[in-house]
């Protein structure tokens, strides 16, 4: 069975002015086109509140964000029914997630708010992504996007996140923003004091020392954590500073004799 078929079996409308163009209205609020010339179908179209003729008359007039719960709950469901069908979606079956996602991706942006909790799944009736607070900030700590401040309890980027230390001996840490962790080293205030390490942070070796250089004989600051240096043909290790390596064409074996000559 053609797709053309299955689409007049669900009850689309063929278009008689638009090529693979078929349009189905859903309901009071929704009315669907899609475009069937691409190999995997695509919904293209999403009518809030209008009748056949205003779709034939304006036939690629999209309507990005619906907002509306319910119109996004319709276009799911019927996108479920087609793709199920195998009219649209390809012929590899998709979970509801990959489904929301390819609409997404296609254009409607606000299509997951479709009165469902993204995190509980809670029916909620409404136009909003959670059903609480709570939700939102176990969504957002899932997939990494935000946390919330152990201070004061804003939202933070993941990169903005400071691991701030209340003991160094005991190795305790909070996540806290950089505003906060700039007031607790650096303010009298009782509120962001309380916060500051109970011990000292422990001495640690200085990850650089000077050293000579091998190769012109000057001043060099060596990383102890990650070595530099160069090989000579006798396969001694040598220290070069930037412009000896540079001389040397570096990261290759060279005679330290003939680079001083």
């Amino acid at each position: 069975m053609s797709r053309e078929e299955i689409l007049n079996i669900l009850g689309y409308l063929r278009s008689e002015r638009i090529d693979g163009y078929y349009y189905k209205r859903i309901n009071r609020k929704v009315t669907i086109g899609i475009n069937l010339d691409s190999s995997y179908g695509k919904i293209i179209n999403v009518y809030p509140d209008n009748d056949f003729k205003e779709v034939l008359d304006y036939p690629h007039f999209t309507i990005l964000r619906t907002g509306d719960w319910e119109v996004n709950r319709s276009v799911i469901d019927e996108f479920k029914k087609l793709h199920y069908a195998g009219v649209i979606g390809g012929e590899v079956r998709k979970s509801d997630k990959e489904l929301i996602a390819m609409l997404i991706e296609d254009g409607y942006y606000d299509i997951n708010i479709n009165g469902f909790c993204n995190w509980c799944n809670k029916d909620i009736q409404k136009y909003d992504k959670f059903c609480s607070e709570d939700c939102k900030l176990n969504y957002d700590l899932q997939h990494g996007f935000k946390i919330r401040c152990s201070v004061c309890n804003n939202p933070i980027k993941k990169e903005d996140i400071v691991k701030h230390h209340t003991s160094y001996k005991k190795d305790i840490t909070i996540d806290v923003c950089r505003i906060c962790h700039a007031k607790i080293h650096h303010s009298n205030v009782p509120n962001f004091t309380i916060y500051q390490p109970d011990d000292d942070r422990p001495h640690t070796k200085p990850k650089y020392k000077l050293i000579r250089c091998d190769g012109c004989g000057g001043q060099l600051r060596l990383n102890l954590e990650a070595p530099n240096y160069v090989i000579d043909c006798s396969g001694k290790i040598l220290n070069l500073c930037s412009k000896c390596k540079t001389k040397m064409s570096r990261w290759k074996e060279v005679d330290i004799k003939a680079f001083k000559k």
